[in-house]
């Protein structure tokens, strides 16, 4: 088995892989303390799902750099492998096509490899987690640009912090429609379709910028 590890600055996601499928998936909170200790954590989480054994390695992606070496320590300990960063691998296999491309986030690689494998180019790829992202691929899949938006969470808990009288709400509730009539379902219409139609928007507008041969799929 192959242990997976995911590090985004809200979240580590594990994943167990049979080296075809993910079989067993983990979270926990990403924790950027300098003496924070990550090992009792991971043992932890791994006694939740069924025991794991024969691990033969491990495969780690992250953007947060203060973290990452001390899961590839946590890792060696717990089952005594090395782990190998994605970037090590991506590296030769993405023609990166921006001003710097050494300083492109190993995410936005990851996302951009994950969909040439799956769908043919160019490919217009969102990516929503503490920031959404965007990255653009050209018809030769070269990874050409993209933007980085704040994400739906963070700005939600700005508004929330900057105002004195709008409360924390949950955007799991479904809404339906796009004229809320109270506070929590304004929030949640600004907030859920606020994102959605921005994405929109982006998709129609880099669109108009490129070539008209470029038809996103």
């Amino acid at each position: 088995m192959i242990f997976l590890i995911d590090v985004g600055n809200t979240n580590i996601v594990f994943g167990i892989s049979d080296g075809e499928k993910i079989i067993n998936t983990l979270r926990t909170e990403t924790i950027k303390e300098k003496d924070f200790d990550y090992i009792p954590v991971l043992k932890d989480l791994l006694c939740q799902k069924e025991k794991i054994r024969k691990v033969k390695g491990a495969i780690l992606s992250s953007v947060v750099p203060e973290v990452t070496k001390k899961l590839i320590e946590a890792v060696k300990v717990i089952y005594k492998v090395d782990t190998i960063l994605v970037d090590d691998i991506i590296d030769e296999s993405l023609q990166i096509e921006i001003d710097s491309p050494g300083k492109l986030g190993m995410d936005l690689k990851v996302d951009a490899v994950a969909a040439l494998k799956k769908y043919p180019s160019p490919q217009l790829i969102f990516d929503l987690g503490t920031a959404t992202t965007c990255s653009v691929l050209d018809e030769e899949g070269r990874y050409i640009g993209g933007a980085i938006i704040p994400g739906l969470k963070i700005s939600l808990n700005a508004l929330i912090q900057a105002t004195s009288q709008l409360p924390m709400i949950d955007c799991s509730i479904p809404i339906a429609e796009y004229i809320g009539k109270n506070t929590q379902d304004c929030m949640r219409i600004g907030a859920l379709y606020g994102h959605a139609l921005m994405l929109e928007g982006f998709v129609r507008e880099i669109q108009k910028n490129l070539p008209k041969s470029y038809m996103f799929h």
